[in-house]
C-alpha cells in the first residue's frame, strides 16, 4: 500500500511540473480563454440594402496565454468575409439581422465563443 502511495505521489509532482500549462508545456490543460467583449461598427453613410463594411473588434483574455498567441475566427451569415483576427472586417449587404459567431482558440486547443446578432446599419456590442 505504501508504495502505491509514493506512485500515485510521484505522478502527481510530475504531472504539477510538466502538465497542462499554456506556455507549450503541453498535454491540452491550462485555462481557457475568455471572450469579454466585442463590438461591431458600419461603416460611415450605412444604408439598408447597400453593401458596407462592418469592423468586428474582439477583446479576449486568458490568464495563461499571451494574447499574441490566441487564434480568433467566425462569421456573419450573409456577409463576405470572415472572422479571423481581433480586429477583422466584413462587408455586408444591410439587408437583414446577420447571425454572428466568434471564437477565440489558445495554444492548447482551449476555446470561448459568442453568438449574436448584427442589425443593419446599428453599431453594437455584446455580450
Amino acid at each position: 500500500m505504501r508504495s502505491l502511495y509514493w506512485a500515485l505521489a510521484l505522478a502527481v509532482t510530475v504531472c504539477v511540473t510538466a502538465c497542462g500549462d499554456d506556455d507549450g508545456g503541453g498535454g491540452g490543460g491550462g485555462m481557457p480563454p475568455e471572450i469579454t467583449m466585442v463590438t461591431w461598427t458600419h461603416g460611415a453613410g450605412c444604408t439598408p440594402g447597400t453593401s458596407t463594411a462592418v469592423t468586428i473588434v474582439t477583446t479576449a483574455s486568458d490568464p495563461d496565454t499571451e494574447a499574441n498567441l490566441l487564434t480568433f475566427s467566425g462569421s456573419a451569415s450573409g456577409c463576405t468575409g470572415s472572422i479571423s483576427s481581433a480586429n477583422a472586417s466584413l462587408m455586408c449587404p444591410q439587408l437583414s439581422p446577420y447571425p454572428t459567431s466568434v471564437r477565440v482558440t489558445d495554444p492548447e486547443g482551449n476555446m470561448d465563443s459568442l453568438q449574436f446578432t448584427m442589425s443593419p446599419c446599428q453599431n453594437g456590442s455584446a455580450p
